[in-house]
């Protein structure tokens, strides 16, 4: 009876010790983004909610502007407008910092409209631009952090009145940088 009251005993006391051992913490992660997507630049206001191991959700919203030359003529395709993205990151450290990879979805409600031709209206065009995306985040003193990122991905054009648009469509290629505060 004593052995079994010692190992009941050691096992209790090295179950409380080792979870009091536990890696990582959950953190919050705001800041500022600067994104660049085939002559589209935009700014967002990102959030990331990091757990304790590896992931990490984000989201953002903000501004974009974009530019597409047609070629061979003198005529563009310009426009600006509201956005926002969600995505997943997988740190390869254990809490949120150093490289990753990640997936992410942004969706641009743009007004788009043509150089050459001052008389037509500008057009609503909603886009989805889902991508893959390697990068590196660095934290000073686990206060602030500054991300930067690739991404590769494709473009598609969910909705507007008149398909002659072509931004929105093909590939989207990309890089961006993010600096904040971490919670």
């Amino acid at each position: 009876m004593k052995r079994f009251t010692f190992i009941a005993l050691a096992s209790a006391c090295f179950s409380l010790t080792s979870y009091s051992q536990d890696i990582g913490y959950n953190t919050t992660d705001i800041g500022a983004e600067y994104s660049w997507v085939e002559n589209s630049p935009g700014v967002n206001l990102q959030v990331a909610f990091n757990a304790k191991l590896h992931h990490s959700l984000l989201a953002s919203f903000g501004y974009k502007t974009a530019y597409r030359p047609i070629t061979g003529t003198h005529n563009n395709e310009k426009g600006q407008g509201w956005g926002g993205s969600v995505g997943y990151r997988y740190y390869f450290d254990y809490i949120p910092k150093s490289f990753f990879v990640g997936a992410r979805v942004h969706f641009w409600s743009l007004g788009m409209y043509r150089t050459a031709d001052p008389t037509l209206k500008t057009v609503s065009v909603l886009i989805a631009q889902p991508s893959l995306e390697v990068g590196y985040t660095a934290v000073i003193n686990d206060i602030f952090f500054i991300t930067t990122y690739i991404s590769a991905g494709k473009q598609f054009t969910i909705s507007t009145p008149d398909n002659t648009f072509g931004y929105g469509k093909g590939s989207a290629t990309g890089a961006g940088i993010s600096a904040g505060f971490r919670f």
